[in-house]
């Protein structure tokens, strides 16, 4: 199903995405191509739904090295821009030398909402919004509802 890349072979399954809900990949795409990385961020993501509050599902760009640079980063949720954690993930992709960035959603965080695209921009990264919004929205709908009510995202189910 994927392209082949010029990756060597025993770089394995991260030759095309990188951990959670971040990829990378080494050719340039297109709109369909977005599309179904993006699918394939989010299915990524799914594996560690619960293990990664309070923070979203996150990348490990620095597990790609020296592939990143002129590469597609994807990702369900905007990049950071911000100091929280761990230092602004804008920060890791252009210091990594990405040429584009594929996002899912805007990041409902009051620190990010836009901010990390806009420092892409400013980098000259071109950037994608949007794809698959939905989707994204979806497996990051833990996220969101703390971002938006300051509480955390509880579901309860009735005893057997």
């Amino acid at each position: 199903m994927e392209k082949k890349t010029g990756v060597p072979t025993n770089f394995g399954k991260c030759r095309r995405l990188v951990m959670v809900n971040y990829g990378v990949s080494v050719e340039d795409g297109n709109d369909k191509d977005d599309s179904f990385y993006i699918k394939r961020c989010v299915e990524l993501a799914r594996k560690v739904i619960g293990f990664t509050s309070p923070n979203p599902m996150v990348f490990a760009l620095r597990d790609v090295g020296d592939l990143a640079e002129n590469a597609t980063a994807y990702m369900s949720l905007e990049p950071c821009n911000h100091y929280g954690r761990t230092p602004p993930c804008t920060e890791a992709l252009i210091k990594a030398k990405v040429k584009k960035v594929v996002v899912g959603m805007v990041d409902p965080n009051p620190l990010v909402a836009s901010k990390g695209l806009d420092r892409l921009r400013n980098a000259g990264i071109d950037v994608v919004v949007d794809v698959e919004e939905e989707m994204c929205r979806k497996i990051n709908e833990a996220f969101i509802h703390l971002m938006l009510t300051c509480k955390p995202f509880l579901t309860l189910s009735p005893f057997q």
